[in-house]
């Protein structure tokens, strides 16, 4: 199975905001970048709008 490309984001948070996911992540042994992606796929899977946009295959709402 081929992996999925993947695209690369930049953008600036608050320093307790990026303090605040290194800890969630360090709890559920992530990288920060794994953290990140997990909080963005809930947020917009918990939209209507989003709830089976090609991001998330199953068509899952992700909790």
């Amino acid at each position: 199975m081929a992996a999925t490309k993947t695209e690369t984001v930049t953008f600036r948070i608050a320093p307790e905001v990026e303090a605040a996911l290194r800890e969630a992540a360090a709890r559920e042994h992530r990288s920060l970048a794994s953290m990140l992606g997990v909080v963005l796929r809930e947020y917009a899977c918990g939209s209507e709008e989003w709830a089976n946009r090609s991001f998330n295959p199953a068509g899952n709402r992700l909790s």
